[in-house]
């Protein structure tokens, strides 16, 4: 019996022993990610950025995001325009956890652009991510009688009385629609240069709303990647700014051998939970036959990025100043199918109508494949003569 009872005990030892080994044996590795956004609401996640009137009251929104693989235990968050923030540290988060802090309240009578950077820490090792948040102060907080919006200024009726927001290339006319910026240019924020949605069919008006889509952060239109007509991004439901807006072609991304891409990829990001998405295609009167496919990691593990299928996407069409347009829409989630970011709060979209079967594209060939088929044809060839020559 006590020979027995001897064994165990050295048996779970030894096993111990093993574990801290193995434990070891995998030091601490990945990185954490930091979302800064700000709200007028106290609720976070907020938007970035944010157009308020001067003297407004903001709180600042940080969500962490730990995709290391160790617990980490220790936090501390410093806004270059606030200081220090108190995170609740210590705590423990999890690999895969995320945790947010909101600042106290802050008075903005000036546009301010501040960086916050998380440092988490084990007791050998710590990560750091830094992110920023934009907040413009905008107009005077008054809506004049003369004024259609909060301006700072009266500035209707200089363009034909059109509304403010698109008379602010010539004018001050801050809007939560458009920002004015120093270059006295308006700019809606989704990185796509104004004077090319100025181009989208109708007259810049991609999805025949009556405005302009370079004044509108939900509505964003561009060239296709291959030149094949405009991309028109329509952005509804909780998200209201798109952001980081490219046309993309497959090869810039991957590969797909089976599909192939008449109107390219587009890809953007969103600062939100879940949004309706609907792009709309002006070279195409329909979309008989596509397949809308993404290319990325897939949740929940957002490992190894590869072309796959969107399930649920409505394949139809508009018409759009007398013309069909074809279109494809659907709905996105934060960390689901279709997104491919593992950041809370923030979709990452990459996507478009494919073409499989005779839509389809020829395989490619490797050089290293290339040559291999070469010497197979030379070795045949070589055969083929050889027994030519027995038969004479």
């Amino acid at each position: 019996m006590r020979r027995a009872i001897g064994i165990v005990i050295f048996g779970a030892l030894f096993m111990g022993s093993v574990l801290q080994i193995s434990q070891a044996g995998s030091p601490p590795s990945g990185s954490i990610s930091l979302n800064k956004t700000v709200t007028k609401t106290g609720t976070c996640p907020g938007s970035d950025p944010l157009d308020v009137a001067a003297g407004s009251e903001v709180q600042y929104c940080y969500t962490v995001t730990n995709n290391t693989n160790v617990t980490l235990g220790q936090h501390t968050l410093v806004d270059d325009h606030i200081g220090p923030i108190d995170t609740g540290s210590p705590f423990n988060l999890a690999p895969g956890g995320h945790h947010t802090v909101i600042s106290s309240p802050q008075t903005i009578n000036v546009s301010t652009l501040n960086t916050a950077t998380w440092t988490a820490m084990t007791s050998s090792t710590s990560f750091s991510n830094t992110d920023t948040a934009q907040v413009y102060v905008c107009g005077n907080g008054i809506v004049e009688p003369t004024e259609q919006c909060d301006t700072g200024k009266e500035c209707d009726g200089v363009h034909g009385g059109l509304p403010c927001k698109v008379q602010e290339v010539t004018s001050n006319c801050c809007t939560t629609n458009c920002t004015y910026k120093a270059s006295g240019t308006c700019d809606d924020d989704d990185q796509v240069d104004p004077s090319v949605e100025a181009g989208a069919p109708n007259g810049g008006d991609g999805n025949g709303d009556g405005i302009p889509d370079n004044v509108q952060p939900d509505v964003t239109s561009l060239p296709a990647a291959n030149g094949n007509g405009y991309l028109t991004l329509v952005t509804t439901g909780a998200c209201h700014q798109n952001h980081n807006v490219v046309a993309v072609t497959e090869e810039s991304i991957g590969n797909d051998p089976d599909f192939s891409y008449p109107f390219g990829l587009l890809r953007f990001t969103l600062n939100c939970t879940s949004a309706d998405i609907t792009v709309i295609y002006s070279a195409s009167s329909g979309m008989t036959g596509s397949v809308y496919r993404k290319y990325g990691p897939t949740p929940p593990s957002f490992n190894n990025p590869a072309f796959y299928s969107l399930p649920n996407v409505t394949f139809g069409t508009m018409v759009i100043d007398g013309q069909t347009r074809g279109t494809a829409s659907f709905h996105l989630d934060d960390n689901q199918i279709g997104d491919g970011d593992p950041t809370i709060d923030l979709i990452v979209d990459p996507g478009g109508p494919g073409v499989a079967g005779a839509g389809g594209k020829a395989p490619v060939l490797s050089p290293w494949m290339l040559g291999v088929v070469c010497v197979a044809l030379s070795v045949i060839g070589v055969l083929s003569l050889r027994r030519k020559g027995v038969r004479q």
